[in-house]
């Protein structure tokens, strides 16, 4: 069992050697550089000779040196270099008490000797990854048809969200959906099984919306299967459909956001409950499958960071659990002929691709690994060529510019955070003093563990603190990482382990962690007052209600509305105070017809007056959009400035906003911070989160770049014997 295989672990580690913290984080630190120069950057040689390094120092750090050894095998293995047996048989021989570590390291040497029927079956064919043509330019791939000719995609001409079928043959892409941008949107279409239509979710962006199940031909006509009216806040992802067309496998996610998986009639009718899920929220890559047979179904269940593949048979009268692992094995996807099941998993470290046995609903032998460097991977479906996935390969790093502290106009060029972690660093903040910058980092290859980082802005060792069990929807989160008044501390808003949202709060001095339930059921954004006693959170769309800003004692629990908005549609995002620890500047979204009015406001916190110092029509078409990212304010707290993006710019302008009358005016920056693509199917770099130091010499950013491809897999699972 799990909590067992946890136990022993940490029995064994007690017996290890002694270890200092100090000793034990350079040598994680160092461990993950070396994974990203292997991973994301492709050099495998650099790679290894950073891994025996790893070994040399850390020896002790049985944790750490082991998985350092097994990389070492890894790199080997591709190199295709039998120094990977020696890497594999030290493993084993010094560091016996990582079970885990311990196993990978057998397989690799069953893999090299052809000992298992599983590995020389597998490597008989090898496994074979082939890139798929773009569909558009951001390559939003949802689903491939069973032939694998044809795929869906989600297209976004009209800045928002529609299904569209791409044909490989022809090139051509068609819409079956066709919505403008201010309400509809539809996603996450999947294929029957005979190709001739898709299932897809319809809903509109409003909370509390109707939700919508729907089924469409290639020629776009579509017809209702399943609606949740509005205010039921329910919605219905398509996950799979069975292999005689009659049902739909879905996921439906409630208000709760508690979730459960089911089957609705293709014809038409209600949902059917299989299984609740533990989980809360959820995505495309969650989504269960359904066996070629139709006698069960496949899905990821657990802790989020700890989840297992289960199956359930289609009546739901038996179930099994597959993996029980402390990985977090999540995408189960069976293989056409239903004897394996294909998942990801990090049990090797970093996320790769696995497949285990299956007969009868019931694990049949050991999980093998099949391909790896799968981190930011949505695998799709199995077609007859093979398992299809796509891969979002995006880095967030942070960049600092000299500016001029009268203008506050860039001086030079912008530079790369110098840090050891890179490719995740997010949410950068000046302490009050200007003597630290606090930023959220943790890598592609272990996403899931971030950790809070304040960094001597004029140089030195940087502090280190992990983030309590969180559930992370996006690579940028989060959002709102702030200072106390008096640079005490810090904190932000998320989501815990199950999902639900809370608030993280660390005091420097203890190095402590401290997290409190937010009142709010959707997302939200934070500020501190002077000592980290109080903070303010904006409580958006509760109950239909307007948007407010409250303030929230910690000690009481006891709250005071700061501001209430005069439109239940609008949107109150990235608030952030100013230098006097009283103005409150934020932007602000609100429909009109088929326009949004973006405002930029500021709010007196103790008066509760709001101003709006800067409003603009965003217009129903890309060309016509107009959008504000988080203000931030001038060191004297005159001039609030705001990014402003128009059209499909990376980033336009910085608009200077002065509070006293004066006249705003704007500055061009994107020759600074943003570059074109530079290969087809990039996504030109985004940049946001803009702060500068107290004393307005030197601004931070972060810099998004990446792109999304897709792949096949050929040969991912040993044949089928012939007959």
């Amino acid at each position: 069992m799990k909590v067992t295989h946890v136990l022993v672990v940490a029995a064994l580690a007690l017996a290890a050697p002694v270890l200092t913290a100090q000793d034990q984080q350079a040598g994680e630190i160092q461990l993950k550089a070396a994974m990203h120069r292997e991973l994301v950057d492709g050099n495998l040689r650099a790679a290894i000779a950073d891994y025996q390094a790893v070994v040399s120092k850390y020896g002790a750090n049985h944790p750490v040196a082991a998985r350092a050894l097994l990389q070492i095998g890894r790199c080997y293995e591709k190199l295709g270099q039998k120094e990977a047996r020696a890497a594999y048989e030290r493993l084993l021989r010094d560091y016996a008490d990582q079970s885990a570590l311990v196993a990978e390291a057998r397989a690799g040497l069953a893999a090299l000797a052809g000992g298992d029927a599983v590995s020389r079956s597998a490597s008989a064919t090898g496994p074979v990854v082939h890139a798929l043509p773009q569909v558009d330019a951001l390559n939003d791939i949802r689903s491939l048809s069973p032939d694998g000719t044809k795929a869906t995609f989600g297209n976004y001409d009209n800045d928002a969200m529609n299904v569209a079928v791409y044909d490989f043959t022809s090139r051509q892409a068609t819409l079956l959906t066709n919505f403008d941008w201010t309400t509809t949107y539809a996603c996450c279409a999947i294929w029957s099984p005979d190709g001739r239509q898709v299932a897809y979710l319809q809903a509109e962006y409003s909370p509390g919306s109707p939700s919508e199940l729907r089924t469409a031909t290639l020629t776009g006509e579509s017809r209702v299967i399943l609606r949740f009216d509005a205010g039921a806040n329910t919605h219905i992802l398509p996950a799979d459909w069975l292999a005689d067309g009659r049902r739909i496998l879905v996921v439906i996610q409630r208000a709760d956001k508690s979730s459960a998986i089911g089957f609705v009639p293709a014809a038409g009718g209600p949902f059917t409950e299989l299984r609740s899920l533990q989980w809360k929220g959820g995505g495309r890559t969650d989504l269960p499958s359904a066996s070629p047979d139709g006698r069960f179904v496949a899905f990821a269940d657990g802790a989020i960071g700890m989840r297992d593949i289960h199956v359930v048979s289609a009546d739901g009268r038996t179930d099994s659990r597959l993996t029980d692992d402390p990985a977090d094995d999540s995408q189960p996807r069976w293989s056409p002929d239903g004897r394996y099941l294909a998942f990801t998993s990090n049990r090797g470290g970093s996320t790769a691709l696995w497949a285990i046995a299956v007969k009868d609903g019931q694990a049949a032998g050991e999980p093998f690994r099949i391909n790896e460097g799968m981190q930011d991977t949505s695998v799709l479906n199995w077609t007859t060529h093979g398992l299809a996935y796509v891969q979002r390969p995006e880095t967030l790093d942070i960049y600092t510019i000299d500016v001029d502290r009268s203008t506050l106009q860039p001086t030079g060029h912008p530079r790369q955070l110098t840090y050891s972690r890179t490719g995740r660093n997010v949410g950068p903040a000046w302490s009050p003093d200007g003597r630290f910058l606090a930023f959220v980092s943790s890598s592609p290859a272990d996403a899931e563990h971030r950790y809070l980082v304040v960094m001597p802005s004029g140089g030195g060792d940087p502090r280190e603190f992990l983030i309590p069990t969180s559930r992370y929807r996006y690579p940028g989160d989060p959002y709102d990482l702030r200072w106390f008044g008096d640079g005490n501390g810090l904190g932000f808003s998320g989501t815990d382990g199950h999902g639900d949202p809370v608030l993280f709060r660390v005091t420097l001095a203890a190095g402590r962690w401290d997290t409190y339930p937010l009142a709010i059921k959707t997302w939200t954004r934070i500020e501190w007052n002077a000592d980290g006693s109080r903070y303010f959170y904006v409580r958006q769309d509760l109950a239909g209600d307007a948007p407010i800003i409250y303030e929230h004692d910690l000690a009481s629990g006891s709250e005071r509305v700061v501001f209430r908005a005069a439109a239940k549609t609008a949107i109150l995002r990235q608030i952030r105070l100013g230098p006097d620890r009283r103005s409150l500047a934020m932007t602000a979204t609100a429909i009109d017809g088929k326009s949004e009015i973006r405002r930029v406001l500021v709010v007196d916190t103790q008066s509760g007056e709001a101003r709006t110092i800067a409003e603009e029509t965003s217009g129903p078409s890309p060309d016509a959009s107009v959008s504000f990212n988080g203000p931030f304010w001038s060191p004297d707290g005159r001039t609030v400035i705001v990014p402003e993006y128009r059209g499909t710019a990376t980033l336009s302008q910085l608009r200077f906003l002065p509070l006293d009358g004066g006249t705003a005016h704007s500055s061009p920056v994107d020759a600074l911070v943003g570059r074109p693509a530079i290969a087809p199917g990039d996504v030109s770099p985004y940049v946001f989160n803009f702060v500068l130091t107290p004393d307005g010499t030197r601004m931070a950013f972060v810099r998004m770049s990446g792109r999304q491809d897709a792949h096949v897999i050929e040969n991912a699972v040993p044949a089928s014997p012939r007959r």
